[in-house]
Parts: C-alpha cells; structure tokens; sequence
C-alpha cells in the first residue's frame, strides 16, 4: 500500500492518492464513474483548471487497509494536501511543497494548477529529495517552493496548509460508481443461461488496458514520465560508492574459521550479509556460541549453516538524475577506469542500456531526454572490492556483491545497475 496518512489538525491528511485526467470533459459524470469502476475507488477528490479535470483515487483495498490498522476512524475527514496546496490563494499554478518531519517526509506538487500525478507522495527524506528531483528534471515548469525541506522554501507546515488551502475543495467525497443498466442485464442473462458465457477475465483486463493506454494519451508524457520516474528511483537502491566498501570491510574481518566451521562465501545486498560456512568437525550450537548467539539456518544434512547480519545504520542517499552523465561521458570515464583496473586483474561487463521507469501507458517515442539504466559486474581479486567499490561513480547503484574463492584464490563478483541519460 502506497497511501499514507498524517494527522493534520481535526482532518487527515492522504498521501500517494492515485490522480487521473478525464480525457472527455464533456462527459465527466459517465467517465468519473468509469473510473470509479476500473480502480474499485472507494473516496475521490476533483481538481480542475481551465483545460483539464483529475480525480485523486483512494482505492477500496486501500482504505480498508488503513481503516483495520486503526489508522483512519471510518467517519474521519480525509483532505488532499494537493488540492490544499492547489487553492491556497494567490499562490501562483505551479507549486512545490515539501516537509521534513521526523525522519520521514511528504509533499505535494501542483502544475498548471491541479496535482501532478505521482507528486502527492510520502516517504523518507532521501526518497522524497529524490522524487522532488525527478520531477524538477522532467518539466519546464518554474516551480515555487513551500515547506522545510528544499533549499529557497517559503515556511509552511502542514497544519497551516490546511488553513490556507480550501478544506471543503480538499475533501474526500465518497466515490458514486451510479447502476449500470447493462450490469443488471448482463447479471440476469448470466442467471438464465450459465456462469460459462460471461465475459472472460482476459478479455476484460485487455480492455481496461487499452482504456488506460487511451487516457493516457490525454496526458503531457513528460508529466507521466517524471511521476512514474521519481517511483522507480525510489527503489533503486543506494549509490554502489557509499554502500558496499562498509560491508565489504565488515565481512573482510570475519575470521575464516570458526567453532569447527570453515566460511566458504558471504553474499551482501544493501540490507546486509549473508555468511555461508562449511562443516569442518563442529556443530551447529558450536557455531552458534563461536558467532555470540547468532540465529543460525542450519542445513538438513549437517554440512553447511549461515547467518544475516543486517545493516544497522540508516540506507545511504537514492541516485540523483538531475547529475547522471550522457552514456558518452559514462564510457569515457567510467568505461576507462574500467579498462585500467584490468591491469591488476579485475574484469567487468556492462548490458546495454534502456529506457528506466517508463509506465508502459506512455506513448513509446514520447519522453524527452529520458533515464536509460544497464546492469554492471565487476570481478577480481577480493583483496581490491572494496577500492574498486569505493571508486564508481555515484549513478551506479549497489545491487549485490558475492565474496568467497575459486582456483585462483579469494575473489568478488560486484553488480549492480548504473544510470544514464539522453
């Protein structure tokens, strides 16, 4: 579940509403429905201008998420910081509002004066820097900030973007899908004649696809693009320079053997490692006592056990795309660093690149100058993982690294993605 909720004076507030443009104005109520319908909306929101019209979409799987944790009263008010921040008077079209709270952040985008779909958003604060960033990078919008968190930032505190932004225009109304006449005939039909002539599930979700390509060809692509872009980065894991050479170093001072065991391999990903270890004559309790009480996976066989350490510090920062260099630039430099470590025996390979965190609605040849990720993988002598790490570029994101040996000696396998753009 995406949706957050954070208390805001006697409403509350709903972070990560699903925003769609109606593609035909005149014929908002039949469309409004619609949607209501192929996203099984249980509360909306409408945001208009002069040019278009979006509805803001708490899902009914959504909300009675929110309602069995205790976090939402069923006859709470729930208000859209968005259209908060879109009505506030004499505020300008296109506006940014980012608040740092705790460790966690939210904020709300409008451009043109209504929402900008995926900018209603609430995370950590690196992930919110990140998509704010996206979004920055993707429109030629001038934006007016408000809020804590970036630089140049008018002070606004949430409660106070509750006064100054019109609660009745924000509120959350239920959603009204109306009757349609064919579903009761459909119904009855399929009471006389068999459950087996109904529409197909298959033909069904096809359709509400190509309703969905349909409208959102409405939509500015860039719009699409940066909302869909900020989501992927946030999950793209941490630059490879900041992550790996502290766990690397970590799993470099665990001593080989231990209570009768032999550590044969420890495999790290950005929430930490996993250490492998080989029966040499102890058990499992020995094991266990050697490592201070670690919860030890054992083997069914008695052969091999393992451990995970977790990391304990805080995740370091998201990718930033407004500093990803050209795949020019990326080959020149990076691409050279790589040819010369070559030379003390590390070898590595990149895929070719494609187009990163498109949602598949978008019109293909529609995005301008738009983020392109490949994978990497670096090997070598285990003994150079943690200088090799230290020294890529922060558009390469840490995805794993396996340390262990083959006949050679000890060695790494480093991999991961890295980012470019157009």
């Amino acid at each position: 579940m995406s949706v957050h909720i954070v208390p805001a004076g006697d409403a509350l507030a709903v972070f990560g509403l699903s925003w769609h443009p109606l593609s035909d104005t005149d014929r908002e109520r039949a469309e409004a429905r619609q949607l209501f319908k192929e996203f099984d909306a249980s509360h909306c929101v409408r945001a208009a201008s002069q040019v278009e019209v979006l509805y803001g979409l708490l899902t009914a799987d959504d909300r009675r998420a929110l309602v069995s944790a205790g976090t939402v009263p069923r006859n709470a008010k729930l208000v859209s910081p968005a259209i908060l921040l879109a009505t506030m008077p004499d505020a300008g079209a296109n506006l940014l509002w980012a608040e740092l709270r705790g460790d966690s952040a939210q904020m709300a985008v409008v451009e043109n004066g209504v929402p900008f779909p995926g900018g209603d958003y609430r995370g950590s604060k690196a992930e919110v820097l990140a998509a704010a960033e996206s979004i920055l990078a993707q429109t030629d919008s001038k934006f007016q900030f408000f809020g804590n968190l970036l630089p140049d930032s008018i002070p606004l505190p949430l409660a106070d973007l509750v006064k100054e932004g019109d609660i009745k225009a924000a509120t959350l109304v239920p959603a009204s899908r109306g009757i349609d006449p064919k579903l009761l005939f459909l119904a009855a039909l399929v009471a006389v004649v068999a459950a087996g002539y109904g529409y197909s599930s298959w033909s069904n979700e096809r359709e509400r696809q190509a309703r969905l390509a349909a409208r959102a060809q409405q939509q500015d692509p860039q719009k699409l693009y940066a909302a869909s872009l900020a989501a992927a980065l946030s999950t793209a894991g941490p630059p490879v320079a900041e992550a790996a050479p502290p766990l690397i170093e970590s799993a470099m001072k665990q001593e080989v053997y231990e209570g009768g065991w032999m550590m044969k391999q420890v495999v790290c990903e950005p929430n930490g490692c996993t250490y492998s270890w080989e029966n040499v004559g102890g058990n499992n309790l020995s094991l266990k006592e050697a490592m201070g009480g670690m919860t030890i996976t054992a083997s069914l066989d008695g052969k091999g056990a393992s451990f995970t350490v977790p990391v304990k510090k805080a995740s370091p920062s998201l990718p930033d795309p407004s500093r990803f260099p050209t795949m020019q630039r990326f080959m020149e430099e990076t691409g050279s660093f790589s040819q010369d470590i070559r030379l003390v025996g590390v070898e590595f390979s990149f895929t070719p690149s494609e187009i990163f965190g498109a949602d598949p609605t978008i019109p293909a040849g529609s995005i301008k100058s738009p983020v392109r990720a490949g994978t990497y993988s670096y090997t070598g002598p285990l003994a150079l993982a943690a200088e090799v790490a230290s020294m890529l570029p922060p558009n390469m994101t840490f995805g794993r690294i396996t340390m262990g040996s083959d006949s050679t000696g000890p060695i790494f396998n480093l991999e991961g993605k890295y980012y470019v753009k157009d």
